[in-house]
């Protein structure tokens, strides 16, 4: 896709808002908020690695698993 000094850029860019993100859906997870159920755990796991794992294991749960999707859109509600 993309290389050199481009590609070091749009991946920084691309690691700092999963950072930042991750940072928030993890707080929400915490304060109750954001309800994810059985799914908490993975999180849990992910946020041992940063809050870009987390961020990039809500993204991938919200676009592979219905049910996540489905629990977080009700608690947004």
């Amino acid at each position: 896709m993309f290389a050199g000094p481009v590609g070091g850029a749009v991946g920084a860019i691309g690691g700092m808002t999963l950072d930042k993100y991750g940072g928030k859906i993890w707080q929400r997870v915490l304060d109750g908020t954001l309800k994810v159920g059985p799914y908490a755990k993975l999180l849990e796991s992910a946020a041992k690695q940063g809050p870009a794992a987390v961020g990039t294991m809500h993204l991938f749960l919200m676009n592979k698993n219905p049910e996540y999707k489905k629990q977080v859109e009700d608690s947004e509600k």
